[in-house]
Order: structure tokens, then sequence, then C-alpha cells
């Protein structure tokens, strides 16, 4: 659209195709559970991660002073140090280690998107954080949903719906695909939780038992870090004093 800054959706990355890529800020969006736990990591105090889009990659590239993280088809790889989960990501288990991070939807995203001139990476914990960043950006502005094997999973695009959302008075929603985001966001923000749980790939991580980190992946502004990639990692664009995963977001629990 002409005269104003557009925003674009890509529910999967399948849809990437329909972006400018390089002329966009990039959003990465994988709520269940790559985005969160980048974001808890920083959070955490881990100074940059190093995202690969192998397993046998990130298993090349350990060192004493490397600690692998992620998973692989929803579950912890045997011979990783942390999985995929925000709520494992604490100062003591990480010190000041890198962490090389792989996930089967997250990371391999990043990779298609690499010649934008900037991404971030959003999620609940930080969206705040992302809307006061994203208004200042002069130019378009790009979600991009990870999904779930090339299929759009309802988590990332109700995450996305919220953003449009926030962001409409300053960006002009291109086409349908954020007015159908949008449209998810309002028909489940009221409840969040019961709204998601009909989603495929809720059922499907339920299934790996790790309902514990739904709850956790929901809560709003548990930080202001926003994860940014400086190839070849990611770090945080605002340095803050490490948190512990779990205490942060139950404290915001508490006060909410």
């Amino acid at each position: 659209m002409i005269g104003r800054k557009n925003l674009f959706v890509a529910l999967t990355p399948e849809y990437l195709f329909k972006i400018p890529i390089k002329t966009s800020l990039i959003i990465l969006i994988d709520i269940f559970r790559a985005t969160t736990t980048i974001t808890a990591a920083l959070n955490a105090g881990v100074p940059k991660l190093l995202p690969v889009s192998s397993l046998e990659e990130a298993r090349n590239s350990r060192t004493p002073d490397v600690l692998l993280g992620g998973e692989h088809k929803a579950a912890k790889p045997y011979d990783f140090d942390l999985g995929n989960s925000p709520l494992e990501y604490t100062p003591d288990k990480i010190g000041n280690k890198t962490v090389v991070f792989y996930t089967t939807n997250g990371t391999r995203v990043l990779a298609l998107v690499k010649e934008a001139p900037q991404i971030i990476f959003g999620s609940f914990w930080n969206i705040s954080a992302i809307e006061d960043y994203v208004k200042k950006w002069n130019g378009d502005v790009a979600l991009v949903c990870a999904g779930w094997r090339s299929h759009v999973a309802l988590e990332d695009a109700v995450f996305a719906g919220a953003m449009v959302k926030r962001l409409e008075q300053n960006f002009s929603p291109y086409a349908d695909d954020p007015v159908i985001a949008k449209m998810l966001w309002e028909q489940g923000k009221d409840n969040l939780h019961e709204f998601l749980r009909r989603g495929t790939h809720w059922k499907r991580l339920r299934r790996q038992g790790v309902e514990q980190d739904f709850e956790v992946c929901l809560r709003q502004d548990v930080t202001d870090v926003i994860p940014i990639y400086k190839d070849p990692y990611i770090v945080p664009l605002k340095i803050k004093t490490p948190s512990h995963a779990f205490a942060t977001a139950n404290n915001h629990h508490d006060s909410s």
C-alpha cells in the first residue's frame, strides 16, 4: 500500500515467497516452544545462542564452553544438555556458556529469512517489548510463523494476530493473512489456554509429556529482552541482569 508501512503475515514458512524479505523487519514466531525458550535463555543470562539447522551440526559444535540445547521431534536428544523448555534455562545450568540451539521447526525457518535487514524473535514473554521496538521501525514488517512441518500452528497464528492488533495503527495489514490472524486472536484472547487446547500441536506436545510448558509459554510480559539475530548468533538486543526463568515467570504470574 502506498504511503504506509505494510504488515505481512506468513502463517507458515511456505508463504515466505509472498513477503519482501530483503526489505522487511522479520519477527519469527514459534510459541510452543522455540522463540519462548530463546527469550527465556537470554533472560536467564545466556550471552548468545548459535542456531543450527541439523542435529549433526549441533553435535559438531560441542566444546567444553558450549551447551547443546533444543529438541528433535519435540523431545530432547539423548546427548543434549538442555531441551526446548523455557523452564530449563536457569543461571545455575547455564553459567556464562554459549548455547548451540536446534529445533525441528524454529531454527529451520531462520535459515530461510537470513537476507532480511533485521530478524527478531517474538513470544508472549516479550510481546510488549516487541511492540514498542517494532513501532519505531521505518519500513515493512513481516510476522513469520514457524508452524509445524509446513502446516499452520494455531498458537503461532494467534500470537501473530495479537501483534497485528497492537501494530495496526502504525502499519497497514497487507492482504487477508493479517486479518485472519487478528480474527483468531480476537476469538481466543479471553481464554487463550482453552482456545489453544483445540490445536493439534498442543495435543501433540501433550503426548510428549511437556504440558507444563504451555502455561509458561502463554504468560505475557515476563521480560523486556528481545532476541535479535546477529549472524551467526542470536543475542539480546538489550543486556539485563540474568533472571531465573521459573522465578521470573512465577513472579509475573503472582502479580498479574
